[in-house]
């Protein structure tokens, strides 16, 4: 894991006017790079206490691809009067939560795939519309992932315009045409 650590510019934001904060990054490689990393955070504080967040606001740019928390509070290492408060650990617990993240979007997208290709199969092996409809019931039955549903709907409508079949948005099946 390799990790950035920048001083801020101000840009104009997407209205022409609002300052935003963006990571200050030179040469002409800066917008590649905020393309290739997958954690952008804004540190501040908020009264006495440093926080990181990782969601994007009007006024700072960040990037949060593995749904952490909008603002985290960063832990005091050492106090004013120089007493040990928290273990060393916080970026190291953002880079494994990161990595859960990371293994959890490979296994549903794993599930995804599995998931398209039983569709497919069994839409492409649909000769009536009785057919389209155990697809569309088994499809309906299964957890959806990610937008399996609205792909899986797609292909069966694909596939009944090949066999001859339209959707009665009434009865909600597909029937002879």
């Amino acid at each position: 894991n390799v990790i950035f650590i920048a001083h801020e510019k101000e840009s104009k934001g997407a209205d022409g006017e609002t300052p935003v904060k963006r990571p200050e990054v030179g040469g002409s490689s800066a917008n590649d790079l905020m393309k290739e990393v997958d954690l952008v955070g804004y540190l501040q504080m908020v009264g006495r206490q440093r926080t990181i967040c990782f969601n994007p606001t009007e006024w700072f740019y960040a990037k949060n691809t593995c749904n952490l928390e909008p603002e985290i509070r960063i832990p005091v290492l050492v106090d004013a009067k120089g007493r040990a408060g928290a273990a060393n650990d916080f970026l190291s617990g953002i880079i494994a939560r990161y990595g859960e993240s990371q293994a959890e979007r490979r296994d549903l997208t794993a599930r995804y795939e599995k998931m398209m290709d039983a569709i497919d199969t069994a839409a492409r092996a649909a000769t009536t519309a009785e057919d389209l409809n155990a697809v569309k019931e088994s499809m309906m039955k299964a957890e959806p992932v990610f937008n399996s549903r609205i792909a899986g709907a797609d292909r069966l409508a694909r596939r009944a315009q090949e066999i001859g079949a339209v959707y009665d948005k009434i009865n909600e099946c597909y029937v002879q045409a």
